[in-house]
Order: C-alpha cells, then sequence, then structure tokens
C-alpha cells in the first residue's frame, strides 16, 4: 500500500443547492471574483461502490471515524453497457483532508449487476490493483449511482469546482432490503470546491462567496442509507 506521506491530500468542501438549476449555479460560478471557467466538458459519472459484508466502509462514515475509505469503480457515459473502459478508485480520508488512488482496470460488462469474478481478476496478485486484492476477496458490490458533472477551475487553477445533477442510485446486491431498489435526486445539486492542503487559508475567501448552504454530504452514505433496510 502507499504511505500516507506519499499520497496528495486535499480539501474538499461541499455545497447543497436545492431546487436551483443546474443553470443557475454554473452562473453563480461563473461570476465569482475568482474568475471560475469552464474546465471539461459536462459528461455523466457512474459508480459502483463495494463494501465488506458487514458494510464497515459505510458504518466508518455514520460514525464519524477519523480514517475512512471509499473503495469503487468508475467509468463515464452511458450508464449500461459490455465492456465499459472502468477505473478503480481508493477514496481516503485522514481528518478533514483527503485523497484518492487509481487504478485503471480491463473494461467491465454493467446491466445492473456485476461480475465480482472480474473484478477479482483485474485486482489479482500481478495487476496493479493487486494492493486491493484482500479487500476485494471478502468486498461485495453495495451500491450503483450515476449523475451529471460540470467541471469549473479559477484562473490561477488553484480551486477548483463541480456540480452533480441528475442523480439516481439502485441496489446492485442481495442484502436485505426494502422494496425500494433504486430511485432519483431531483431535487439535488451538490457542488463542490476542491483545492489542495497549503490553500486553505484562501479557501475561505473562496467559499465565503458561494450563497449555498455548506453540507457534508456524501453519495454513498446517503443513497445506501436510503435503500437500507436492515437496521441494527
Amino acid at each position: 500500500m502507499t504511505s500516507d506521506s506519499a499520497l496528495d491530500f486535499r480539501y474538499e468542501r461541499k455545497f447543497h443547492a436545492p431546487d436551483v438549476s443546474l443553470e443557475q449555479v454554473a452562473m453563480v460560478v461563473a461570476s465569482h471574483p475568482a474568475h471560475f471557467v469552464k474546465a471539461f466538458p459536462n459528461r455523466r459519472i457512474n459508480n459502483v461502490y463495494f463494501d465488506t459484508a458487514d458494510l464497515s466502509d459505510f458504518r466508518a462514515h455514520l460514525l464519524g471515524t477519523d480514517r475512512r475509505r471509499k473503495v469503487r469503480i468508475r467509468w463515464y457515459g452511458e450508464s449500461r453497457g459490455q465492456g465499459r473502459p472502468v477505473v478503480l478508485e481508493v477514496k481516503a480520508r485522514r481528518g478533514t483532508v483527503g485523497t484518492k488512488r487509481h487504478f485503471v482496470l480491463p473494461p467491465l460488462d454493467f446491466d445492473g449487476r456485476i461480475s465480482m469474478d472480474a473484478v477479482r481478476a483485474a485486482t489479482a496478485d500481478g495487476t496493479p490493483a493487486a494492493p486491493l486484492a484482500g479487500f476485494f476477496a471478502c468486498a461485495q458490490p453495495a451500491l450503483f449511482n450515476s449523475y451529471l458533472r460540470s467541471y469549473f477551475v479559477s484562473i490561477d487553477r488553484r480551486f477548483r469546482i463541480t456540480i452533480d445533477t441528475e442523480m439516481e442510485f439502485h441496489i446492485v446486491n442481495d442484502r436485505c432490503y426494502s422494496h425500494v431498489r433504486s430511485y432519483k435526486e431531483e431535487r439535488l445539486r451538490i457542488i463542490e470546491l476542491k483545492y489542495g492542503a497549503g490553500d486553505d487559508d484562501d479557501a475561505a475567501r473562496i467559499a465565503g462567496r458561494l450563497p449555498f448552504r455548506l453540507t457534508k454530504h456524501s453519495k454513498y452514505v446517503s443513497g445506501l442509507g436510503r435503500l437500507r433496510s436492515c437496521e441494527d
């Protein structure tokens, strides 16, 4: 595994803007004094999150544990289909800062379910993602989610803003859940301000000019929490 000292940690501040259109949020961002500009075309992001049988990562987030993680595979564009080019991401938090590690995997199929045999083969010994082989030996898919993302960057390139809309969530396993196995968030708009650990002092000035409510929203935690019915 990579040591903490070798990782590039960053801050993320998240904001909630219910019932505000993507166009309205984008207008606010574009008029910000930090001069945010479009950094990348809008695109749909798809994720399958993995967890242990007892949902240890999910529970760590609920408890607010200082060291916590999310493990997911991600692809872009159409949600379903054969041979999706995917990236394995491990998103780790240490207190208020976080980092991500990426591993490119062979293409995988997704039709609402995913083959754990294919995932385990892609993370076996001898592959770039071998450090995750132990986790995937006992992990299983927990949640699928998909959303449209817009990208902006400040003119000095120290701060990035993403806007997530059109969110949907689906169960992708056979645990004990209610009859509600999917839902969409029509009202939710999540804005994320992202920046390096060395820019935290200036971030307060940037965040102070965003007229949205600060939140600690996690798509994995909120999505799985809403769809779960097995309570301890």
